[in-house]
């Protein structure tokens, strides 16, 4: 029930919560469009990619609402008008599971015809709304986002078990209201409770962290904290919030599709360009550079260019490097690594940032 002030501050109506059905909405025609063109009712900012979302592999199941948070991270919505019907979770985790193999490029193409634009257009938002500068692509692990009226016992169950098990999953609720000829929609978040978020992310992240990585993907992890900790002493612009378990660590280089990247993998640590979008832009940027490489490689040595054939990836690779495995690092080889690392990309950046300037 929700109380409607007047304006003596006296109560003029009390008005009940009504069922979507009673009030001739329905899920596809109606909700879907209003959460389409507002994600944000579900509690957070969200960017919607597609609806009705079909190009799944050897089934023609249709995801109501496909978005992406603000990390980067893709998430399933899917809507029920009334109560969410027992299977509701597991017909989200299907479409989690599918969705768990998209790249980014397939995203901004989604968004692209979605919302009538270009994919260069479709880029530029997508890039502008994600916060996270350690975003890259798109990882394995969707996030799924529950809408109904109400929620049956045993899909609350199915619910809290998943979070117990990893599995970023929320539900809200959403109660109409009929206010003379007018509709009012209160959004409740009930999974995870709002006063609680906070420590279930922390406490579920801690356990992903002790569970989920091997022991190499901790190590590297621990050295690109290091490092990270140890660049941002002398490059004030630099910042990387949480650095992932993997064998590389970039920060962007001032033009979007564009990072300054460390790789540590064969047993060596180094330093490179790294140019990612599609195949038109990321190829016009690496010929662009390529003009100007006997002036690069004169002041900064040899590099790798690497630019292959159908791929909608380029690097420029520094082909000096620090030998060392991430498996066998004492304290003396970490240091060494990471002061060699901090120096070279120093240097690297230094040298790279006026030639990037003129990239059109």
């Amino acid at each position: 029930m929700i109380l409607l002030i007047g304006k003596n501050n006296d109560v003029e109506e009390r008005i009940k919560e009504s069922k979507f059905s009673e009030l001739n909405i329905w899920e596809r025609t109606h909700l879907e469009e209003w959460i389409a063109k507002y994600p944000d009712i579900l509690g957070e900012e969200l960017l919607t990619i597609t609806t009705e979302y079909d190009k799944f592999d050897k089934t023609d199941n249709r995801l109501d609402i496909l978005a992406i948070d603000k990390k980067g991270k893709l998430v399933v919505i899917e809507l029920k008008r009334d109560v969410a019907d027992k299977f509701v979770d597991l017909q989200a985790i299907h479409y989690a599971a599918y969705c768990s193999t998209l790249k980014f490029e397939h995203i901004i193409s989604e968004k692209a015809i979605y919302h009538d634009e270009s994919e260069e257009e479709a880029r530029v938002s997508i890039t502008e709304f994600i916060t996270n500068r350690e975003f890259s692509d798109l990882d394995e692990d969707p996030r799924i986002i529950l809408v109904a009226n109400d929620y049956r016992e045993e899909t609350i169950a199915s619910v809290l078990w998943l979070r117990d098990h990893q599995v970023d999953i929320t539900c809200v609720k959403l109660e109409p209201y009929q206010i003379g000829d007018k509709i009012a929609i209160k959004p409740d978040i009930i999974i995870p409770l709002p006063e609680a978020k906070d420590f279930m992310i922390q406490k579920e992240e801690k356990t992903k962290s002790s569970n989920k990585f091997t022991a190499r993907q901790l190590a590297y992890k621990e050295f690109w904290i290091d490092l990270a900790r140890e660049y941002g002493k002398f490059d004030p612009n630099f910042r990387v919030k949480s650095p992932y378990p993997q064998s590389w660590l970039w920060f962007g280089a001032s033009k979007a599709g564009l990072y300054y990247n460390w790789t540590f993998t064969e047993g060596r640590l180094t330093i490179e360009l790294y140019i990612l979008g599609d195949h038109k832009r990321s190829e016009g940027y690496f010929d662009q550079l390529y003009k100007w490489k006997d002036e690069i490689e004169e002041k900064i040595g040899a590099l790798d260019w690497r630019n292959i054939e159908g791929n909608k990836t380029r690097q420029i690779r520094l082909k000096e490097g620090f030998e060392a495995n991430i498996m066998e690092l004492n304290e003396e080889i970490k240091n060494n690594a990471i002061i060699w690392g901090i120096d070279k990309m120093s240097e690297f950046k230094e040298m790279f940032s006026p030639y990037i300037q003129k990239l059109d």
